[in-house]
């Protein structure tokens, strides 16, 4: 019975093999290595490594597929706000709007939550900040084109430089050097 119950357990295990069994003085053995032991399959730390390990496999996958997501998600897309298309450059690891115009157009007096407390004039000028409508936002004026303005900015998509070029209508004015 008892030689029966161990037959039936191994052949539940992973390694299945031949088991010869010898009635003289009740020995397994396993066929495939030629060894007098048998093996019942994996402890229990063996399984709990595997499972760390499948988890650990699962993990980096998943992050494999957020940094590619992240790195496609919005680029060539239309963005929300004031309108245009942002596309992404690079990852910003400051994750503030007005620092990082400040740093680009050399400003170094306090310009206030997305420089709407130092707005200075209405024309946009290549090289300001530029104060958008509807949001705390400011950013760095790059280009104009007619009706167009060109711009640079951190943080627009989180984490991220991005330009944008968006109709001069979408600001409320700008903040020069």
């Amino acid at each position: 019975m008892l030689i029966e119950l161990i037959a039936t357990l191994v052949i539940q295990t992973s390694k299945i093999g031949e088991i010869n069994v010898s009635n003289n003085d009740n020995n397994l053995v396993n066929s495939d290595t030629g060894s007098d032991y048998f093996t019942l399959g994996d402890s229990q730390f063996q399984l709990e490594q595997k499972e760390r390990e499948l988890a650990d496999e699962v993990s980096r996958r998943n992050r494999q597929v957020i940094a590619r997501e992240r790195a496609t998600r919005t680029s060539g897309t239309s963005s929300t706000g004031t309108g245009g298309i942002a596309t992404k450059l690079y990852q910003d690891y400051t994750n503030n709007c007005v620092a990082f115009a400040k740093a680009q157009t050399g400003i170094n007096h306090p310009i206030g939550a997305g420089g709407r407390a130092s707005i200075q004039g209405q024309e946009p000028k290549v090289g300001a900040i530029a104060v958008e409508k509807g949001r705390a936002h400011a950013s760095v004026v790059t280009n104009i084109e007619g009706n167009l303005i060109t711009i640079k900015e951190s943080n627009y998509i989180k984490g991220w430089i991005t330009t944008r070029t968006i109709a001069r209508s979408s600001f409320l004015g700008y903040i020069y050097r």
